[in-house]
């Protein structure tokens, strides 16, 4: 069994790189599962239609289930609802995925709910309510895009990378080693991978800046990247 996982494409034009990178991985992929850990798109509420800007990546989603591949997306600090055009393809979304790889257990989240400043927690309980959710289906993904761009660049520039990296280390040796031998998250945009004392920590990095992408099978735990 391998299991694939990757953080904060942030796809929203049909001209980005980040999507051609992204249909050729999945495209690729020959067993599953595959992890989304947030942050797949720039913004999505729940929205029952394809931008087509976006739709490239989700044909190659769509294909990677017509081959039995599972699919699991894990919603971020962007994709809050997966909503009918991804819960069509049967893809599950959830808010952490726990799955064991040979004898490797993984829990993996997004990484922004480690963040526990107030203001932060204010911005993302309202962003997942029911208000932006309404508003976006009223005015679309492109418009949502722009916002949830400045709104997710402002959320990291709060801490910087450093801190947020570290925040998600602490969270991450309090779950490892009682159930937990592999805490995976994204959020950071700062590929890590490292052994803890209880287990590993990895940051995925964002598959939009780096390329960068974890696979977990019988033979390790690597990150990996794409030109």
């Amino acid at each position: 069994m391998r299991a694939t996982l990757l953080s904060d494409a942030h796809l929203a034009r049909s001209d980005d790189p980040a999507q051609a990178r992204f249909v050729g991985l999945v495209d690729a992929l020959a067993e599953g599962p595959l992890v989304l850990c947030g942050d797949v798109f720039d913004a999505w509420w729940g929205f029952t239609r394809v931008d087509p800007q976006v739709r490239a990546a989700v044909d190659a989603l769509a294909r990677a289930r017509s081959r039995r591949i599972a699919v699991v997306w894990v919603r971020g600090n962007r994709d809050f609802h997966g909503g009918p055009a991804i819960e069509a393809l049967g893809i599950d979304v959830v808010d952490e995925w726990r799955g064991q790889v040979g004898a490797r257990r993984i829990l993996a989240i997004h990484g922004d709910r480690c963040d526990e400043r107030l203001r932060q927690r204010l911005l993302t309980g309202f962003l997942r309510g029911p208000v932006p959710r309404g508003l976006a289906s009223v005015v679309g993904a492109r418009a949502t895009w722009a916002v949830a761009r400045r709104l997710g660049q402002g959320s990291r520039a709060m801490a910087g990378p450093g801190d947020l990296l570290a925040r998600q280390r602490t969270w991450a040796d309090l779950r490892l080693g009682a159930d937990v031998d592999v805490v995976v998250m994204g959020h950071a945009h700062a590929p890590v991978c490292e052994r803890r004392d209880r287990g590993m920590f990895m940051n995925l990095g964002s598959f939009a800046d780096h390329g960068t992408y974890a696979v977990i099978d019988d033979a390790g735990v690597v990150l990996r990247s794409l030109p």
